[in-house]
């Protein structure tokens, strides 16, 4: 396992590898934080690989991976994140797509990925399932699918998800349920965090004030948010580093995020 980060303001070294990752402008440090720490975690199962990144956002989990894969191809659907990932990250055996996922059929041979991920991406869409299948035809036959996505029982609002953006949120026991759909062995852990990780998740989604402002919290602009949160819900932990997020076998209800790895259902 890889174990060694040297963190500094702008970018992020993986010092086993001996490679820096800059943190994208304007992109925030909680996320780019969380954001490298799991795709250093999904650095043991690209090395030599043909990997596919699935809502790369700004490309900097594609661009780690490719220090391992044999090759690392990011897609996304913003052209601004395409754009910026493509200058900011190159590399010989990377590239960044301008593409829809439910897509990719017509643009990749079936069984041309050896490992897909896709993190933080099932929430935000309507046919998961169709997504899986998609998934599933463009793996090879010992391929792995690898997707991150928020623990539903983390956020304690009942009902819709906290973010707008999300259409829907799982638990360990409905991800499993959907993800066996299409794929024959399917393991979840959980990724935690510190004390500090938790109070700063907690409050960017409402900390502790009522159920029914929780609720509103979804609908209030992130613009309006910065000002609520400093009067009402309470200040950002700025001191979080690397160290602060960890992966754990078992989920619980502190777990931030699921964790799901998916071998292939032979069909």
């Amino acid at each position: 396992m890889l174990n060694k980060i040297t963190q500094s303001q702008n970018c992020i070294t993986i010092d086993e590898i001996g490679i820096s990752v800059p943190n994208p402008p304007n992109f925030g440090e909680f996320f780019f934080l969380g954001g490298i720490k799991s795709y250093k975690y999904f650095l043991n199962y690209v090395e030599s690989k043909t990997v596919l990144d699935i809502g790369c956002g700004y490309g900097y989990g594609s661009y780690l991976m490719s220090w391992k894969a044999k090759q690392a191809i990011g897609i996304d659907l913003s052209k601004k994140v395409v754009e910026t990932a493509s200058n900011l990250y190159q590399k010989d055996n990377l590239e960044f797509l301008l593409i829809d996922a439910f897509n990719l059929k017509h643009k990749f041979p079936t069984a041309y990925f050896d490992v897909i991920i896709a993190r933080e991406f099932i929430e935000h869409i309507k046919e998961p399932l169709e997504f899986l299948q998609i998934a599933h035809y463009l793996l090879s036959d010992e391929g792995m699918l690898i997707l991150t996505t928020p623990n539903r029982l983390a956020r304690g609002v009942d009902g819709k998800p906290w973010n707008p953006e999300h259409i829907r949120e799982f638990d360990e026991i409905s991800l499993r349920e959907l993800l066996l759909q299409r794929f024959s062995d399917v393991r979840i852990i959980g990724m935690s965090g510190s004390e500090k990780v938790t109070a700063y998740d907690k409050i960017r989604t409402g900390g502790d004030t009522s159920p029914v402002f929780k609720k509103l919290w979804r609908y209030i602009p992130e613009i309006m948010k910065k000002p609520v949160r400093k009067l009402i819900v309470g200040k950002l932990p700025q001191d979080i580093t690397m160290d602060d997020f960890y992966f754990e076998d078992k989920v619980t209800s502190q777990s931030l995020s699921l964790v799901a790895f998916c071998k292939k259902l032979r069909v």
